[in-house]
């Protein structure tokens, strides 16, 4: 019998390594884009070169990890190798999955998979194929499952950017979930792809196994994404998987479904498929330079999703604007992080920060500042700590941001259920620097302890990496950690929150 597979992944980071082969020419420089570099022969002639080869394998390695420490405990991680090899006449591919999960110390996603697929073209409508899988999922009480899929398929349609293929067939189970089982099972597939430009790809798929003998017993697995290249070497992908199991195990749910993002790496360069030659997709991304004065706002939003056997849920909300003049400024940010684990709320926390600074010259200036944090897990209900600065930049452009402050503050909090309120000292570090039109990254430390005790002490910090996706959008891979010296009777002193969402630039 099909029972369903536990999946959570939280964030994932990708590494991918492409194949290439240069053809053996020497380029001269300055050509314009597209046309074919000419190699000097020693008479001083003038030779066009074959065009270059590509070659139809792609091989590509990930790894990601997502985790958090302290107060919430969590760790998810994932291995994956995929081989692909397409021609006009072939598409192939086999690879492997493995993922892995736990939090509060307690497992809930352990998944391997091997699987492979063969297609060849009879003509240009018509193809045969065959699928393979291999899974074990100790979660779903999947000892081992193994299918055979043979495959007869259509195309439907297919332009040079977008195609519809259908697929059906004969199917064998052969599984061990609490007991041995094994059976004949019937496929039916659907994918649907576009080439939404050079830069996004938009991709679904469904697929429909029901038992021969007893059309009740069926799994249904669905999935629909997006990849879009921020560079000739760097990608993000998000999709969305659910998968119905109508027999599921004891105990398990039947749908699980999963929201996944990652970021992947090529050195070698993303290329077409073979046999077309392949081309450059490094991005020319014209953005303008920020504004010196006046308004510049950004907001990023994280969030991944699992609800089945594994019940997860996690968002992570960035927003920060500046007004600034000849004269003055005025800085505002918020980072809220909501995160749930089987049904309860394992993150609850809210971080604002506001500023108001008045320029005395070029480098320094004096102003007021108001902080409030709110973090559940640590038991702090409230803190507030308004304050006053001197602080000085020690760089100001449009692309780099350097200061430095301290000054008195006062701290209003409740926390492990007590209130109290002190005076204190505080110190503050910002970061910000546009590397370049793809790459900008930010980073911010703070700094409070009560002047009678310096003892009783907490640090936040912070840092994100931006890359570019278009003029106004990006994605964000960020980094919160907040170190508190005395916390509530009973809970750690750290708390480490490792996010990643796309931020928009207005």
């Amino acid at each position: 019998m099909l029972r369903s597979c536990s999946n959570r992944i939280l964030a994932s980071l990708a590494l991918v390594s492409t194949g290439l082969m240069a053809a053996d020419t020497k380029v001269l420089p300055n050509l314009e884009p597209g046309k074919p570099a000419a190699a000097s022969t020693a008479a001083g002639a003038t030779l066009t070169p074959a065009p270059q080869p590509t070659t139809p394998w792609e091989y590509t390695a990930a790894g990601g990890m997502a985790f958090s420490r302290g107060n919430i405990n969590s760790l998810t991680y994932s291995l994956q190798f995929l081989a692909t090899y397409v021609t006009p006449e072939t598409d192939a591919y086999i690879g492997a999955d493995y993922f892995y999960g736990e939090a509060a110390n307690v497992k809930n996603t352990n998944l391997f998979r091997v699987f492979g697929d063969y297609k060849h073209m009879i003509n240009d409508r018509w193809y045969w194929g065959l699928g393979a899988e291999y899974l074990t999922d100790s979660i779903a009480n999947i000892d081992y499952r193994f299918s055979l899929a043979p495959k007869l398929g259509l195309v439907a349609f297919k332009t040079d950017r977008s195609k519809l293929t259908f697929d059906f067939g004969p199917a064998y189970i052969w599984q061990q979930q609490g007991i041995r089982d094994e059976y004949a099972a019937l496929w039916f597939g659907q994918r649907y792809e576009n080439q939404i430009s050079e830069r996004v790809k938009f991709w679904q798929s469904l697929s429909y196994m029901p038992e021969a003998g007893d059309f009740g017993n069926y799994l249904l697995v669905g999935e629909i994404g997006v990849q879009a290249l921020l560079t000739n070497h760097l990608a993000l992908k998000v999709f969305f998987r659910d998968m119905y199991d109508s027999t599921p195990a004891a105990g398990r749910q039947a749908n699980d479904m999963a929201l996944i993002s990652s970021i992947t790496w090529a050195p070698g360069g993303f290329a077409p498929e073979p046999p077309a030659a392949r081309r450059t997709l490094k991005p020319s991304i014209a953005l303008p330079a920020a504004p010196a004065l006046g308004w510049t706002s950004s907001a990023a939003v994280g969030f991944t999703m699992a609800k089945g056997n594994a019940d997860n849920l996690a968002l992570t909300v960035n927003y920060d604007t500046a007004w600034r003049s000849a004269t003055d400024e005025f800085l505002f940010g918020l980072i809220g992080i909501y995160g749930q684990a089987n049904g309860t709320t394992n993150t609850q926390s809210l971080l604002l920060n506001s500023a108001y600074n008045h320029l005395l010259n070029e480098r320094w200036y004096a102003g007021a500042s108001l902080g409030f944090m709110h973090n559940e897990p640590a038991d702090l209900a409230y803190r507030f700590t308004p304050g006053l600065n001197l602080g000085v930049y020690f760089i100001r452009n449009d692309r780099v941001k350097l200061s430095v402050e301290a000054g008195p503050a006062g701290v209003f909090e409740n926390q492990g259920g007590q209130s109290r309120s002190y005076f204190a000292f505080q110190a503050g570090e910002k970061l910000s620097w546009k590397i370049n039109d793809t790459f900008t990254i930010g980073q911010s430390l703070y700094y409070n302890a009560a002047v009678s005790d310096w003892s009783d002490s907490y640090l936040i910090a912070t840092a994100f990496l931006d890359t570019a996706l278009g003029d106004n959008l990006s994605f964000r891979l960020g980094i919160t950690n907040n170190y508190d010296n005395q916390p509530a009777a009973g809970f750690k002193k750290n708390d480490f929150i490792l996010s990643s969402g796309i931020a928009v630039k207005f």
